[in-house]
Protein backbone atom coordinates (compact mmCIF):
# COMPACT_ATOMS: atom_id res chain seq x y z
CA UNK A 1 0.00 0.00 0.00
CA UNK A 2 3.10 2.20 0.13
CA UNK A 3 4.93 3.79 -2.77
CA UNK A 4 7.73 2.21 -4.72
CA UNK A 5 11.08 4.01 -4.51
CA UNK A 6 10.49 5.44 -8.00
CA UNK A 7 7.04 6.73 -7.03
CA UNK A 8 8.45 8.30 -3.85
CA UNK A 9 11.18 10.12 -5.77
CA UNK A 10 8.68 11.30 -8.38
CA UNK A 11 6.37 12.55 -5.62
CA UNK A 12 9.22 14.63 -4.22
CA UNK A 13 10.31 16.04 -7.58
CA UNK A 14 8.20 16.13 -10.76
CA UNK A 15 4.80 15.67 -9.10
CA UNK A 16 5.59 18.21 -6.39
CA UNK A 17 6.64 20.73 -9.04
CA UNK A 18 3.37 20.19 -10.90
CA UNK A 19 1.32 20.64 -7.71
CA UNK A 20 3.11 23.92 -7.10
CA UNK A 21 2.55 25.00 -10.71
CA UNK A 22 6.32 25.35 -11.19
CA UNK A 23 7.05 22.41 -13.50
CA UNK A 24 8.70 24.78 -15.98
CA UNK A 25 11.37 25.76 -13.38
CA UNK A 26 11.78 22.87 -10.89
CA UNK A 27 11.27 19.15 -10.58
CA UNK A 28 13.93 17.84 -12.93
CA UNK A 29 17.59 18.18 -13.77
CA UNK A 30 17.69 20.13 -17.03
CA UNK A 31 19.25 23.27 -18.47
CA UNK A 32 17.59 26.38 -17.09
CA UNK A 33 15.95 24.59 -14.17
CA UNK A 34 16.58 25.42 -10.54
CA UNK A 35 17.91 22.36 -8.75
CA UNK A 36 19.33 21.15 -5.49
CA UNK A 37 21.34 17.98 -5.93
CA UNK A 38 21.79 15.08 -3.57
CA UNK A 39 24.49 12.46 -4.13
CA UNK A 40 24.00 9.15 -2.34
CA UNK A 41 26.04 5.98 -2.07
CA UNK A 42 23.32 3.54 -3.12
CA UNK A 43 20.79 3.48 -5.95
CA UNK A 44 17.70 5.29 -4.59
CA UNK A 45 15.53 3.59 -7.22
CA UNK A 46 16.29 0.31 -5.48
CA UNK A 47 16.61 1.60 -1.90
CA UNK A 48 14.87 4.95 -1.41
CA UNK A 49 16.23 5.20 2.15
CA UNK A 50 19.61 6.00 0.58
CA UNK A 51 18.48 9.64 0.39
CA UNK A 52 18.56 9.76 4.19
CA UNK A 53 22.37 9.40 4.17
CA UNK A 54 23.68 11.86 1.53
CA UNK A 55 27.34 12.05 0.62
CA UNK A 56 27.08 15.42 -1.13
CA UNK A 57 24.42 18.12 -1.12
CA UNK A 58 24.44 21.10 -3.47
CA UNK A 59 21.83 23.70 -2.58
CA UNK A 60 21.31 27.06 -4.31
CA UNK A 61 24.50 26.47 -6.29
CA UNK A 62 26.68 25.94 -3.21
CA UNK A 63 28.05 22.81 -1.59
CA UNK A 64 26.08 22.45 1.63
CA UNK A 65 27.49 19.05 2.66
CA UNK A 66 30.54 17.22 1.35
CA UNK A 67 31.25 13.85 2.89
CA UNK A 68 32.99 12.70 -0.31
CA UNK A 69 36.24 14.38 0.70
CA UNK A 70 36.41 12.17 3.80
CA UNK A 71 36.21 9.06 1.64
CA UNK A 72 39.36 9.92 -0.34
Amino acid sequence: AGMTPTEALQAATTRNAALLGREQRIGQIAAGFEADLLVVGDNPLEQVRAVLDPLLVISNGHVALDRLTFAR
